[in-house]
């Protein structure tokens, strides 16, 4: 069984604007609000099913386009080695509590609760450290968005 796609036709985007980033924000339907938001690699076609599925009933959604090339396969995203060593020094860099929440839930696959029961902390400082560490990684890593 292969997985539904879908294309962008139908889909509108305009850009929105907030905390001094622009991106493209796709929307289709009409009916109750559903913000569908990608992981990497962004909006591929996959992703544009389960829109499509979404607005068929009867919602209209909203799909921000942070990365990637929207409409794009999704097997087509890759980094290349000089990315991918940028993005690790990227992580080294971030305070020693930070890098470790976050390395425990994007690398070792644990959810945030996990996190806060292995390292004694409350639920809320793991958020935090991992939000605040995603923050900072996002603005050492702009030129990549």
């Amino acid at each position: 069984m292969t997985a539904p796609e879908a294309d962008l036709t139908g889909w509108t985007a305009s850009p929105f604007s907030a905390d001094g980033y622009t991106y493209d924000v796709y929307r289709k339907g009409e009916g109750p609000g559903v913000v569908l938001i990608p992981e990497m690699p962004g909006i591929h076609p996959g992703v544009l099913a389960l829109g499509n599925h979404l607005v068929d009933n009867g919602f209209t959604v909203a799909c921000p386009s942070l990365y990637g090339t929207p409409g794009a396969p999704g097997s087509d995203f890759h980094l290349a080695d000089d990315e991918i060593t940028t993005i690790r020094a990227a992580v080294q860099d971030l305070p020693l509590e930070q890098r470790q929440a976050i390395e425990m839930a994007f690398f070792g696959g644990k959810t945030h609760l996990e996190i806060a029961e292995e390292l004694q902390e409350p639920l809320g400082t793991v958020k935090a450290r991992i939000r605040r560490g995603m923050l900072k990684l996002r603005e050492s890593l702009q030129a990549y968005v």
